[in-house]
């Protein structure tokens, strides 16, 4: 299945994690973010630098993981493509404090 990612985040979230390998379903193993494992992608650190730099902490990433993972589950299509719809998760780390010059802004009493 090809994904198409929305969200940068949930996209790094979807890299920077894995599921725990052992027995049982996949959705009962715990997920955990893959540091510097022999497995890593060759730019995983620079995803989770992106996660971090944004302000997403390792326990933002594991809530929204399984999250991430249960969705491409639940609409898996082995040949399809799936446009994975922006989870929110980089809310979590945005503080969503805009500093606005209010000169700028429009005054209809000043001319």
């Amino acid at each position: 299945m090809t994904v198409e990612f929305e969200s940068d985040a949930d996209r790094a979230i979807y890299i920077v994690t894995k599921r725990r390998t052992g027995r049982g379903p996949a959705r009962e193993r715990p997920l955990y973010i893959e540091q510097s494992n022999k497995d890593a992608s060759r730019a995983n650190h620079k995803y989770l630098a992106f996660l971090y730099e944004n302000g997403l902490d390792d326990k933002d990433i594991l809530k929204h993981a399984p999250k991430i993972y249960n969705n491409m589950a639940d609409n898996y299509s082995e040949f399809g493509t799936y446009s994975l719809k922006d989870s929110g998760a980089w809310k979590d780390g945005s503080d969503f404090d805009f500093e606005i010059d209010e000169s700028e802004l429009y005054n209809p009493e000043q001319n």
